[in-house]
């Protein structure tokens, strides 16, 4: 029974990981946060669009022609 975050090796076995976890819930103290969550907290300002990542978000803004250029990469190196 090796801990995650006492295991000397660099990949933890699979038996660690569960005991781990089985640590973790059985500590009253000790809060675990959920693993898979449906929150999406960022959201387009122009669209009903939300995800849960900034680089989504901004890629998402490209297709928005009124905000295409402002997330554009290099969009700004040719403007005099």
């Amino acid at each position: 029974d090796h801990c995650m975050s006492t295991s000397t090796s660099a990949i933890p076995t699979t038996n660690g990981i569960i005991s781990h976890v089985k640590e973790m819930l059985s500590s009253p103290e000790k809060v675990v946060p959920p693993v898979n969550t449906s929150e999406k907290p960022l959201q387009c300002e122009l669209c009903d669009y939300r995800c849960r990542q900034k680089n989504a978000l901004s890629w998402h803004m490209r297709k928005h022609p009124e905000a295409a250029s402002q997330y554009r990469k290099y969009s700004n190196l040719n403007a005099d």
